[in-house]
């Protein structure tokens, strides 16, 4: 008979398993210890184990070794857990240094971060919506326990889909200093990092403290194949990476577009410019164009560098008192070049500057006419220059407590502790030579010499169209909590366990612009000014009942009262039976709420520019939804917040099993299923593109006379459902080959039965499985050798995401979903890494390793060139190095 032993397993990275030792505790018969108890993940209930009855992931200090990967954010990102991807640093946007983890593809908001069980506050950057995990220095990270159930009963709001607490080192005594590098085979993003860990401690507490320094190149779109532009065609729909807002006029009802006076023609191209190309379009079968590279300068990545310095200490100040605190600081900074702005200005041709341009072009006009003509410019500003947009931010945060323990006669084991936190994130955002389009038709119809004969903008008025703008956001969050543990009362299973508790928080969040941006002058500003503050108080309790010997139970509630939207009150049950020695089955079933967040209520107006996909042209000429390939660019797409949202609820169910067959292996199996009522999510513009197709109109999508779309207005709603369900799947096993050494394997998978929801209100919902950005499944293993005297060790680890559907076409009739045809085809995509590490008898430690071995590219749309960001990485094959030297 075989025992499932209470220890800390956990898989390689490469699988991100749940932790997958179950069992009962065993003493030494002959000897009599104390028993240790700890607090995991999930539960405030001090336990003799690491393993209740809920799902719990584990990432080893060796397992984020073997990775390869230099950053949390990386490690977290890979797991099969974040099942939809995440968000990582992408290029024309003001996000840039940013990284979340999305557990379960329900929203990086609704994945709780924790550090040491503390929460991390909300990141200014992204409007107060989800934690940047690249904040979280790797080097200070002892291991990271991913908790794959809803906790809103445990830890309040943001809970819904899981918990990701990173355990930082504590005690560690001794210097250690670690240097690495990374370098890609194709130009761009080199890696280097620095990191210094120094801990000291004594019979009374210990202290850490660590500095974590890297560097990320950034990556132009035009240095990878897949991004760069293809100019060698005749129509513009077969060119890729150009955009027709280059150079273009048209005379308005009277002609189509064609190349700007000056531009794109014979001997007298621009650089960065090319044409003229026809369209494919019969409505515009005498447009040609003068189109702009922009993969010449646009980062498909931005740079990012960062200085994280983290403090922690625990010190005895009384007998069975504890003290415990810390501090972090954390500086990023990241820039982000984008092509020169894009923008359509109009004139009139009963101006000088407006006569001045129907003149240099060639449109007939009448001057005296009452009713002035019109004339539209699709320019690319690049007089001004590339966009730039550097972000640098701050995040402080600090934390002090006290722990304890009390001997008294009416209860045993009771234990105490007070914590308070307090973090501070500022994010400045500077974005350079952007543009005043108001400033632009002003001087452009006043002035007959605003635009040059070669098409230029004369350059004496460059200074009064451009503009910096300046984006700042505070976030401060300030947490007091206090609670009390105890035993009272016993079961056949043992004595019954309690905790209660009681906690505070405060979010206050700002976000201002320059006066000018703020007045909505300049376009291309991500978002518009906006302020928000939220009191949560709250109580909680759990209980622990050992019923039998192999039979647990747990029962927790949670009320928060919110200062903004009333209160909720959140249960959670859960159960953990043991019939067999070698066997382990739990589940458990609970509530979770979710507040909309600051961005998504108070965002006021705000505009960007964007290639949309025009449905309804296509549909006009037979050609079906999925085939659409008619594109306008530089459309104007507005979002506006919605203080009317209301709250998400769910509601969460996991059953999972643990097995152990055989000495050293381990099968787990866990079963979950989500329903969220109410969920917020924002409309895409090009869903609302589709929606007018089928619909045939659509308040949201403005068109000109010529039916050509000028402007979508998009906003957040609570779509009525969403419905997910899963299996996780996992292997663990190790392989004593004696003198040989050790084998080890781990494999996981997370396989999506369902994920079902309605694209807007008042559709038929339906199951998006399969679909591109929701993979059926994703599937990661390592196998890992290591030497007798552990001097040697390799690993070897794949990361697969099964094939997608690449479109789905649709017809509704009342709402009722009457035709959801999934076409096309996205590959699967597998990658490997591979590690090999050297421990020096100096104490020093070697790693040499690839990422994507065989320099495996994003799997691709029907285009062959565009991705999901979210799911794949696009640095291809990367050789990198790091050493460590301990003293």
């Amino acid at each position: 008979m075989h025992t499932i032993q209470r220890t800390l397993l956990a898989s390689a990275i490469a699988t991100a398993l749940s932790t997958v030792s179950v069992g009962v505790y065993a003493a030494d018969e002959q000897t009599v210890e104390k028993v240790e108890k700890v607090t995991v993940t999930g539960s405030r209930i001090s336990r003799v184990d690491m393993e209740g009855a809920n799902p719990l992931a584990v990432i080893t200090r060796e397992d984020i070794e073997d990775s390869g990967f230099m950053t949390v954010a990386d490690l977290l990102r890979n797991t099969t857990y974040n099942s939809l991807g995440s968000y990582t640093a992408q290029g024309n946007n003001s996000w840039g240094s940013q990284a979340t983890i999305n557990l379960r593809g329900l929203g990086a908001h609704n994945t709780l971060v924790l550090i040491d069980g503390r929460r991390v506050p909300w990141s200014g950057v992204m409007y107060g919506g989800s934690v940047d995990v690249n904040s979280i220095p790797a080097a200070a990270v002892e291991r990271i326990e991913i908790m794959l159930d809803g906790a809103s009963a445990i830890y309040g709001s943001d809970a819904v889909a899981g918990v990701v607490n990173v355990i930082m080192r504590k005690d560690y005594d001794g210097l250690q200093i670690s240097v690495g590098a990374g370098r890609p085979e194709a130009k761009g993003n080199d890696e280097d990092s620095f990191s210094l860990l120094w801990g000291g401690s004594n019979d009374k507490g210990n202290l850490l403290i660590s500095y974590e320094h890297d560097e990320t190149e950034n990556i132009v779109m035009a240095d990878r194949e897949f991004s760069k532009a293809v100019t060698n065609a005749d129509v513009i729909q077969d060119v890729e990476g150009l955009s027709t807002s280059g150079r273009n006029i048209y005379h308005w009802g009277a002609t189509q577009y064609k190349p700007l006076a000056g531009t794109c023609e014979a001997g007298n191209t621009k650089a960065g410019f090319y044409g003229p190309y026809g369209d494919s379009d019969p409505r515009k079968a005498t447009a040609s164009y003068c189109a702009y590279d922009y993969t010449a300068v646009a980062d498909l990545q931005p740079s990012i560098k960062r200085d994280i310095v983290n403090v922690l200490g625990t010190y005895e100040i009384a007998e069975n008192v504890e003290f415990n605190g810390g501090f972090s600081l954390s500086k990023r900074d990241s820039a982000n070049t984008a092509a020169p702005v894009p923008a359509t200005f109009w004139v009139r041709s009963n101006t000088v500057g407006g006569a001045a341009i129907f003149e240099n072009n060639g449109f007939t006009f009448d001057p005296d006419a009452d009713d002035p003509e019109w004339a539209g410019i699709k320019y690319r500003f690049d007089s001004l220059g590339n966009r730039v947009y550097e972000i640098e931010g701050y995040d402080l945060s600090g934390n002090a407590g006290l722990r304890g323990s009390l001997e008294l006669d009416f209860v045993n084991d009771f234990e105490w502790d007070v914590n308070y936190t307090r973090a501070r994130n500022d994010y400045t955002s500077n974005g350079t030579n952007m543009l005043r389009l108001n400033r632009v038709e002003e001087l452009a119809e006043a002035n007959a010499d605003f635009l040059l004969p070669n098409g230029d903008v004369n350059s004496k008025y460059l200074s009064e169209i451009g503009h910096t703008w300046v984006d700042n956001t505070d976030v401060k969050f300030d947490s007091l909590d206090a609670g009390f543990g105890f035993s009272l009362g016993e079961l056949p299973g043992g004595d019954i366990g309690y905790y209660f508790g009681v906690q505070r928080m405060n979010y206050e969040m700002d976000r201002s612009f320059d006066p000018l941006s703020a007045s909505g002058d300049v376009i291309g500003v991500f978002g518009g000014q906006y302020g928000g503050d939220r009191t949560v108080k709250a109580v909680f309790g759990e209980i622990m009942l050992p019923i039998l010997d192999n039979l647990e139970a747990n029962f927790a509630v949670r009320q928060d009262r919110y200062s903004d939207f009333g209160k909720t009150t959140n249960p959670k049950f859960s159960i953990r039976y043991q019939p067999m020695d070698n066997l382990v089955l739990r589940g458990s079933y609970g509530t979770s709420f979710k507040a909309p967040n600051f961005q998504q209520l108070y965002t006021p107006e705000n505009t960007g520019y964007y290639t949309v996909t025009d449905y309804k042209a296509c549909k006009d000429q037979g050609i079906s939804l999925g085939q659409c390939n008619i594109e306008e660019d530089s459309i104007k797409v507005t979002n506006v917040g919605n203080k009317e949202l209301g709250p998400e609820e769910s509601k969460m169910l996991t059953l999972g099993a643990v097995f152990e067959p055989m000495d050293d292996l381990t099968l787990r199996f866990d079963f979950y299923n989500i329903k969220t009522e109410d969920l917020i999510t924002q409309i895409s513009s090009d869903y609302l593109l589709q929606a007018e197709a089928i619909a045939g109109s659509s308040a949201a999508v403005i068109r000109d006379g010529q039916g050509f779309i000028t402007q979508v207005y998009t906003s957040n709603v609570n779509i009525a459902e969403q419905e997910q369900s899963g299996i996780d799947l996992g292997v663990s096993y190790d392989l004593d080959l004696n003198d040989l050494g050790t084998v080890d394997l781990s494999t996981g998978a997370s396989y999506l039965l369902k994920y079902e929801y309605a694209d807007e209100p008042g559709l038929e919902a339906y199951d998006h499985v399969g679909l591109n950005g929701t993979p059926e499944y994703r599937i990661n293993a390592t196998i890992g050798y290591t030497t007798p005297e552990k001097m040697h060790r390799i690993a070897i680890s794949a990361y697969h995401i099964t094939d997608q559907y690449d479109w789905v076409n649709q017809r509704y009739e009342n709402g009722k979903l009457v035709q959801n045809d999934k076409e096309g085809h996205i590959a699967s995509h597998t990658t490997f890494n591979v590690n090999y590490r050297l421990n020096l008898p100096w104490d020093g430690t070697a790693n040499v390793g690839v990422r994507n071995l065989f320099d495996r590219d994003p799997s691709f749309r029907y285009d062959g060139k565009s991705f999901n960001e979210q799911l794949y990485s696009i640095q291809g094959r990367v050789f990198y190095a790091d050493y460590t030297q301990r003293f």
